[in-house]
């Protein structure tokens, strides 16, 4: 019977073992790191990826690592509660990047206990939204200038076009004009109407 539980526990530590390879697959695959605060302690915890985000080996001087961490989560707090946060971050290599931050608290004993932080690299998807933004503004302006120069080409038409009405209704009252002179006369009166 011992033998069954060791080898039952066994292959439940296997396939939890499995499905963490899973998770941090889909982290790095996602561009996903998790940052876990505990406030009691002041300690943090960072999932692998985070350190592929920020561009930070686990290796580097933990008050280097404490520092970034810290600045990510006050850039949190400054948002409200359950709020995700857009920030542009500068990594050790100065590579500028956008990252996402939402954060959840989690309470032991009605206190915060700790504070989980998803960090989701968006600086592609950032960076196509400012282009979007600048082509936005970009054809707003060609349609204000395009609407400038049609009113005042419209003004500039109108009044030599007001002359020749004028002028066609005053040829219109001459008995001389021939039928053909006249369906002539008629048309330009019409178009120039109609302009």
């Amino acid at each position: 019977k011992a033998i069954e539980v060791i080898f039952r526990n066994r292959e439940l530590e296997e396939k939890v073992n499995e499905k963490m390879d899973e998770l941090k697959l889909t982290q790095e695959i996602a561009r996903l790191g998790t940052l876990i605060y505990y406030l009691d302690t002041g300690s943090v915890e960072a999932s692998n990826e985070v350190y592929n985000i920020l561009g930070i080996d686990e290796n580097d001087e933990v008050c280097k690592r404490k520092e970034i961490f810290n600045y990510l989560i006050q850039e949190l707090k400054k948002g409200e509660k359950n709020d995700k946060r857009i920030i542009k971050y500068i990594n050790k290599l100065g590579k500028e990047m956008y990252l996402s931050l939402k954060g959840e608290t989690i309470y032991k004993n009605d206190k915060i206990y700790k504070v989980i932080i998803s960090i989701l690299e968006i600086t592609d998807m950032k960076k196509k939204e400012i282009e979007l933004e600048k082509a936005k503004a970009e054809a707003e302006s060609a349609n204000i200038s395009k609407n400038m120069f049609l009113a005042n080409m419209s003004h500039e038409l109108r009044t030599p076009l007001n002359s020749i009405l004028g002028f066609s209704q005053l040829l219109l009252k001459n008995k001389n004009l021939d039928s053909d002179s006249l369906d002539k006369v008629e048309t330009m009166i019409r178009s120039g109407n109609h302009l």
